[in-house]
């Protein structure tokens, strides 16, 4: 069987949408490099990143609808005639390392330093070039370094918020498995909120529900062992545990909130009002933030390692 009947057969039967989005597109002459990412938004800010660290247009991205899809299309790839050299995977480090089955390892697969993309774009740098353009404010305003300390502060109230809500969630799926509890329908505004003066403020008991969606029955002992371990998650960086749909939500608000605030109380270095030209919402910031935030460096070196090999 030549190459093409092999991937036509394999197309027609196929029933995982990533992998017909693959075999559609891959040509065995051409040199792209194929890129399968869990999500459309992941798509985006590697599709972003990347094409602005190496050369525009030598990948081809394809979502795969999460984990456990690209994960076995992976399987199905690795026993097929493609040149493996020219696939790579990237997945989410999730809460993976805080549950038993630990973190995959694996020379083709790239496993985000933070819970997900949205890590690397929540720093202080990316979060001031964003208000430094939007707020057309310029380089040299030492409004900049208020923004700044804002960022930091803020994020750091949220993260001392989120220590034990997060705590709770790693404890009940260490118990019940990943699956027992699922946080898609977790709404962050229901529980915190950011106040005119930037402060956050706890409007909610976030634990407390994530233990009503549990599937499980809630001791004494999960509430302790949820206490120590929020003590030790708060020594290394909230990126890696806190869950990346709450911190988008927050950079959003804390965005809007701050370019109100700047408008109401503050001049720019000549004296002038300033104006924000973009109300930021959650669909729109792996988009817009991308554009001011790097390639990480681990990914640079896993796609240079890769691209060596092609």
């Amino acid at each position: 069987m030549s190459f093409k009947e092999d991937l036509l057969y394999h197309r027609r039967r196929a029933k995982n949408s990533a992998y017909l989005l693959f075999v559609t597109r891959y040509n065995p002459k051409s040199k792209k490099h194929y890129i399968f990412c869990e999500s459309s938004e992941d798509v985006q800010f590697y599709d972003i990143v990347l094409n602005r660290e190496f050369s525009s247009g030598q990948f081809d991205f394809i979502p795969c609808n999460g984990k456990a899809t690209l994960l076995w299309t992976r399987s199905v790839l690795l026993a097929r005639k493609y040149k493996h050299s020219r696939l790579s995977f990237i997945i989410d480090r999730d809460h993976d390392g805080y549950l038993a089955q630990g973190i995959l390892r694996a020379a083709d697969i790239y496993v985000t330093d933070y819970y997900s993309v949205e890590g690397y774009l929540c720093e202080a740098g990316t979060f001031v070039a964003c208000v430094r353009q939007f707020c057309s404010l310029q380089h040299g305003d030492p409004l900049l370094g208020f923004v700044s300390k804002c960022f930091v502060e803020g994020f750091d109230e949220l993260v001392e918020g989120m220590l034990m809500p997060m705590s709770t969630a790693i404890v009940l799926r260490r118990i019940g498995g990943a699956d027992s509890l699922h946080m898609d329908s977790v709404q962050l505004h229901q529980f915190v909120a950011i106040g005119s003066d930037l402060r956050l403020a706890i409007c909610g008991d976030l634990s407390a529900h994530l233990m009503a969606l549990w599937k499980g029955s809630i001791t004494g002992k999960e509430v302790a062992k949820a206490s120590r371990l929020s003590r030790s998650i708060a020594k290394v960086d909230a990126r890696i545990w806190l869950r990346s749909k709450f911190v988008v939500w927050w950079f959003a608000q804390f965005f809007n909130g701050l370019a109100r605030y700047l408008r109401a109380n503050r001049r720019d270095m000549n004296g002038g009002e300033i104006h924000c030209g973009l109300t930021m919402g959650r669909r729109q910031f792996i988009t817009i933030v991308s554009q001011f935030g790097g390639c990480p460096t681990t990914l640079r070196r896993f796609m240079r390692r890769r691209l060596s090999l092609a």
